[in-house]
């Protein structure tokens, strides 16, 4: 099962600063661990850290295009079938079903607070995969 919470054997026992702030991370969409690498001048980071702050930035951007898209094709769809009797109906629904899978990703983002406070490693799918490739 992709969604394992078994730490990595690669990584040591992460500090509560590193904690907070890769919790944080993925609370800011990656903005408070963008933050943290640069005042340190991407020193000294554990794989812990750059882990959760790759994973974090690449969820909220992931979450970010999905909700650019949808608006996109939502606006693209009210012009082509405005004048259509009845066709409103089904695109509000497609609308409402487009945000329940964007605030259900959202839910991903917290999942990845609540590991990343509690010093575990939370495997996304395809996200993860990209992230532990570059961290090789």
């Amino acid at each position: 099962m992709p969604w394992t919470n078994r730490p990595s054997p690669s990584f040591s026992a992460p500090g509560t600063k590193d904690r907070l702030i890769c919790g944080f991370s993925y609370l800011s969409m990656g903005m408070i661990g963008l933050i943290a690498y640069l005042f340190q001048q991407g020193k000294g980071q554990s794989r812990f850290f750059m882990f959760h702050f790759y994973q974090s930035i690449l969820t909220g951007l992931f979450i970010m295009l999905i909700g650019w898209g949808v608006k996109a094709l939502m606006e693209v769809l009210v012009g082509l079938f405005s004048a259509v009797p009845g066709a409103m109906t089904g695109l509000s629904i497609f609308s409402q079903g487009a945000d329940f899978l964007q605030y259900a990703l959202y839910l991903v983002l917290l999942y990845g607070a609540i590991m990343a406070f509690l010093g575990k490693q939370a495997e996304i799918p395809l996200v993860a995969k990209i992230v532990h490739q570059q961290l090789r």
